[in-house]
């Protein structure tokens, strides 16, 4: 058996730092519903309340797991040999979360872009995290004893690696859109690195939780380190989601258009980017996207 620290006080810490997270995705979903804007559709703020309900159980799961193993079970040294419902309902919430939010980006990005060959791509591999998640979960009450975590091996190596694969991917594709727009005025130049940024930062963290989770697990199996990085997979996910969202408005003072020749398009909504039809923009400023000889039109509102 591993060492109280890496068993218990892993758990523990993680348990923290997502209790933290998840106080910031409640103030963050408050101002989301306190600030409507017209363009937020009903499906929209389903995906934002679902997502938010789905954290608050897996918030509540996790707390339950440090509590079942630190207090009401402390010193059965049985019980902490096996994992329970917490833990089976941390992942199925993650799995959620992640497919919703990866999935709400995606969507975004091709109705950008029309690349439907990335867009497929990007879509197998959130299948394949979503697919992986519910697999570890389910392997979590097949093989509930810690000393046959190795059985689950394959199946959390394909969540935790295509979960990394998705959010560099969904990233890449973004920064590599935003990349080919070019513009001769300084705020608008800024504007589109302000984005690019905010395109990585999406990526970046949920990535890195995913990595770390994989490596402790793959170093340590009967370690419930990985579980600590686990905790707050969920919760960073919506972070980023509504951190995009809830930004949109300092975006609206550098509103940029381009005129298309395609024609104007239905107004939506990625990563906190508005693209509307150019008859809704009120401050405008061309610019050319270097793998087309003529200009798009886009508003950030």
């Amino acid at each position: 058996m591993a060492r109280l620290d890496e068993v218990l006080g892993s758990l523990l810490i993680g348990s923290f730092v997502n209790n933290v997270l998840f106080a910031l995705e409640i103030l963050a979903v408050l101002h989301f519903f306190r600030h409507p804007r017209n363009g937020d559709t009903l499906l929209l703020k389903g995906i934002i309340l679902v997502t938010f309900l789905s954290d608050t159980l897996c918030t509540v799961a996790a707390c339950a797991a440090v509590y079942l193993y630190t207090v009401t079970h402390w010193g059965e040294a049985d019980y902490i040999q096996k994992q329970y419902w917490p833990l089976t309902t941390v992942v199925s919430c993650t799995a959620l979360t992640a497919l919703l939010v990866q999935s709400f980006l995606v969507s975004r990005y091709s109705a950008l872009t029309k690349n439907w060959i990335v867009t497929a791509v990007l879509a197998v591999l959130i299948l394949a995290c979503f697919s992986g998640t519910i697999g570890t979960a389910v392997s979590i009450v097949t093989f509930s004893e810690v000393a046959q975590r190795h059985k689950a091996k394959v199946v959390a190596i394909i969540w935790l690696s295509t979960s990394a694969a998705t959010d560099v991917g969904i990233a890449c594709a973004l920064v590599h859109q935003l990349l080919k727009m070019k513009s001769a005025f300084p705020k608008t130049s800024s504007t589109i690195h302000r984005l690019i940024l905010g395109a990585v930062q999406t990526g970046t963290v949920p990535c890195i939780l995913a990595l770390a989770s994989l490596i402790t697990y793959l170093a340590h199996i009967q370690s419930n380190v990985p579980g600590a990085f686990a905790f707050c997979i969920g919760r960073v996910y919506a972070l980023t989601m509504l951190y995009n969202l809830n930004f949109r408005t300092a975006f609206r003072r550098e509103s940029v258009s381009f005129t298309s020749s395609r024609g104007p398009a239905d107004s939506t909504t990625m990563t906190g980017v508005c693209f509307a039809p150019p008859s809704d923009v009120t401050q405008e400023t061309t610019f050319h996207s270097s793998s087309h000889s003529s200009p798009r039109s886009v508003s950030i509102s």
